[in-house]
């Protein structure tokens, strides 16, 4: 029989590999089993593979061409290595998975020391899809559990089936774990023992497990995880035969928090090939089934944990919970030990909460308590009593708010009852001040327009023409009418545009009854023409000779012009801009 080699501790290439990639157990394992066999087939270490590698790789004086060369790829021992490897799994029958392990073990040791690595050999991998017929069913785990030969490995099924923890995980549990687990389960100054929970029905307690899975560890991936109050009860149960063993055994009958939570009869951890042989031995009580692979039993660990992730994942839809912040997390993921997808493991941390009564995460796993009993169990609202005396405390909190609300409100309404009365009698006020500043205003247009009356009749008695034509009634219409409109503003300049105006009105009266002053001249484009040119042209002569025109004297030119422009309208003839200058000139030096 050959000596099998740790390779891993006694090779300095591979060992150093390890070290470095920080390997766990069980691939440093696989590497073992892997470097055994090559060795056994081509007598090479790994190290002495590394050099072989290595040579064939770097350029040689080739004695035929003299010339450098290279050993091309497919030519190298290290190739060759890798398919006699390949040949001698395939007549072994292995499966596709475990010949790739192996042929990727024997091409890690390549990659790492820069060895220019063959090209993969294709595999035949299938990744069947899994349904409902290929995962062992709750039917076939209720008979497993017939057929346990004791309380620890009902125990230890229904713990794995409820929970979804992986092996290696609840292999290294203590009882320390489980304490931890019930804290909340525990009153307040109470001790928190092992003896003292153990005095709890277990049918009312639902402990919460929370972990950094051992195969995920390194990634800090967190574990929360709950177990049925049906596994709570076979755990109590084993716990209880576990003291019991010990008593007849002449010891104290205390197991300690350090003590594993299933233990051997040495009190030391279950290793790996007992939780396997109790799972080889269920699955031979229930006729040697087997997977749909036809490989592996249908009840192993994998499978019940299998069971537990797909029965949450298919009845989550089926449980009404208030959502909250771990809502938006992925739960299957979180009770699984897995990353949520599109997570980062910090927005996990940040969304689960402290374990209570109340917790999300609590609330969801009690709504599925019925989904995952192997028998039919009734799911208690278990609560402490000093969670009970606060919930008391909570509620006359709350009837206290609510008649404080009830009266703030009412104080409110009375406030804002008060406010609207001092509002509108405000309004009222305010209403009423309005009307006299209305008035007032008013009064005060009137005396203006009064004054403004008084001020045109001053200004218009002397005027020529007003008093052979008899314009001063119509002045003043004319300036009420302008004052309606709004457009009225008493100065020298308007008194003498609403003589203009009269004069005009004076002489187009009784020429068309329907047709008005305005309207007229508006329509008659040549005295618009005329009157434009005769009166810019004078603007533009006083502001050439820069003289300065009395009040007296620019009435009376005002009056010539206005008379020439009505003459030479009447006669449609032409400006005498002459004229206009000697008259404007004559009075200015004459008065």
């Amino acid at each position: 029989m050959t000596t099998k080699r740790k390779f891993s501790e006694t090779d300095p290439k591979l060992s150093m590999m390890i070290q470095r990639r920080n390997l766990k157990k069980g691939t440093i394992k696989a590497y073992d089993i892997t470097f055994n066999e090559i060795y056994a087939l081509f007598n090479k270490t790994p190290s002495e593979i590394v050099t072989i590698g290595r040579r064939e790789q770097k350029p040689y004086n080739n004695k035929e061409t003299g010339l450098p060369d290279i050993i091309e790829l497919e030519d190298r021992t290290v190739t060759q290595y890798q398919f006699e490897y390949h040949k001698y799994l395939k007549e072994k029958d292995l499966a596709p998975k475990t010949m790739k392990l192996k042929l990727d073990c024997y091409r890690a040791l390549l990659g790492e020391y820069d060895i220019d690595r063959p090209k993969p050999i294709k595999l035949d991998i299938k990744t069947d899809r899994i349904r409902d017929k290929d995962i062992v069913s709750w039917q076939e785990i209720e008979t497993a559990m017939s057929f346990c030969k004791g309380i620890r490995d009902k125990a230890i099924l229904s713990f794995f089936v409820t929970t979804g923890l992986r092996s290696s995980d609840v292999r290294r549990l203590k009882i320390s774990a489980l304490i931890e687990a019930c804290d909340i389960y525990f009153e307040e100054g109470e001790e928190k023992t092992l003896e003292t929970l153990l005095s709890k029905n277990p049918d009312d307690i639902i402990p919460c497990w929370e972990m950094m899975p051992k195969k995920t560890d390194p990634k800090s991936q967190l574990c929360v995880t709950f177990n049925t109050p049906e596994a709570s009860n076979y755990l109590w149960q084993y716990l209880n035969d576990r003291i019991e063993r010990n008593i007849k055994k002449g010891e104290d009958g205390i197991i300690y928090p350090d003590e594993p939570l299933f233990a051997t009869s040495t009190k030391n951890h279950l290793r790996e090939n007992a939780v396997e042989k109790l799972f080889q031995r269920l699955n031979d009580n229930l006729g040697g089934r087997k997977d749909k692979n036809g490989k592996f039993g249908r009840v192993r660990t994998h499978s019940v944990r299998k069971l537990f992730s797909t029965t949450v994942r298919r009845n989550l839809t089926q449980i009404v919970v208030n959502s909250d912040k771990t809502s938006e997390i992925d739960i299957v993921s979180i009770l699984t030990g897995h990353v949520p997808p599109n997570e980062s493991n910090a927005k996990v941390y940040e969304a689960i909460e402290e374990d209570s009564h109340d917790s999300y995460l609590r609330k969801v796993y009690t709504a599925l308590v019925p989904y995952l009993s192997i028998q039919n169990v009734e799911v208690k609202d278990v609560k402490t009593q000093q969670y009970k005396d606060l919930e008391e405390q909570n509620q006359l909190l709350q009837k206290q708010l609510e008649a404080q609300a009830v009266s703030m409100q009412r104080e409110m309404d009375r406030q804002k009852e008060q406010y609207e009365k001092k509002i509108q009698q405000i309004e009222s006020v305010n209403s009423a001040l309005s009307t006299q500043v209305t008035d007032i205003q008013k009064q005060i247009d009137t005396i203006n327009h009064l004054n403004d009356i008084t001020r045109i009749q001053d200004y218009i008695a002397d005027n020529d023409l007003v008093k052979e034509y008899g314009l001063a009634s119509r002045i003043v219409d004319l300036y009420k009418e302008d004052m309606e409109k709004g457009i009225a503003s008493v100065d020298n300049s308007y008194m003498d545009t609403l003589i203009t105006r009269a004069y005009n009105h004076s002489l187009f009266e009784g020429q068309n009854e329907f047709i008005t002053e305005e309207e007229y001249i508006e329509e008659d484009e040549l005295y618009l023409q005329l009157e434009h040119e005769i009166f810019s042209g004078y603007d533009s002569l006083l502001r050439g000779t820069n003289v300065k025109v009395s009040d007296a004297q620019s009435k009376k030119i005002n009056e010539k012009l206005q008379e020439h422009l009505v003459e030479t309208w009447k006669q449609k003839g032409k400006v005498d801009h002459k004229y206009i200058s000697d008259t404007i000139n004559d009075i200015i030096l004459n008065g």
